[in-house]
């Protein structure tokens, strides 16, 4: 035992005393004094995949990939969720689907196991994100509430700009009514109130005369 550790002691010591040598002109990439200036550091960070915006205990939302708990929009969530596959272009899990179109048959409670797929996505600031959902298979769903599910939704994801992490809502277009009631201003002097008033008065005028001259 003792012949097998003194080559190992030896080789640790030769080993030690290279390295307390060595004042760092040694780089790690290879390069070595008089081989032109050193590399300078990769800070590239790694290729982010496509995410998806997760509102789940944080009302704003933030990006998430793989969630367990997937609270996907403002009437849809996700949990105990198991991803077979997350892509760029498309992911694929199973685990419970609750929401608001099935609160009153107490679904908090009781979700219901399904299969999903998440598809569509789509860039914000620099981010990629799925914007769309698909319940490939409800179990045993109630035909009635897979189609509330599917009227809550239409299948959208939330994704910044959409209720969701600094989104701000959309300014409604002017009413095309509203624009034509606002030419109907009783007090707007216009050329038809001229007329009118020129109409009136005379028709008065003429009135008067007739009258003077059966007198």
């Amino acid at each position: 035992m003792k012949r097998t550790m003194a080559p190992v002691l030896l080789a640790t010591l030769v080993l030690s005393a290279c390295a307390d040598e060595d004042d760092g002109s040694l780089d790690p990439t290879g390069w070595q004094p008089g081989e032109g200036p050193a590399p300078s550091p990769t800070d590239e960070e790694p290729e982010q995949g496509t995410m998806v915006l997760n509102r789940y205990q944080d009302e704003e939302g933030y990006p998430d990939e793989r969630p367990e708990t997937y609270v996907a929009t403002e009437f849809t969530s996700f949990t105990d969720m198991s991803w077979d596959e997350w892509s760029d272009e498309i992911a694929r899990g199973s685990g419970n689907i609750a929401g608001t179109w099935c609160l009153n048959l107490d679904c908090d409670e009781d979700p219901y196991d399904v299969d999903v797929e998440l598809h569509d996505p789509v860039e914000v600031d620099g981010v990629s994100y799925f914007s769309t959902y698909e319940v490939v298979d409800t179990g045993d769903m109630p035909e009635d509430i897979r189609q509330g599910m599917e009227a809550a939704d239409a299948g959208r994801l939330t994704v910044p700009g959409e209720g969701g992490a600094d989104g701000e809502e959309p300014e409604p277009a002017p009413d095309e009514d509203d624009t034509e009631d606002q030419d109907d201003d009783p007090d707007d002097d216009s050329p038809g109130d001229d007329e009118d008033g020129n109409g009136n008065g005379n028709g008065n005028g003429n009135g008067d005369n007739d009258d003077g001259e059966d007198n």
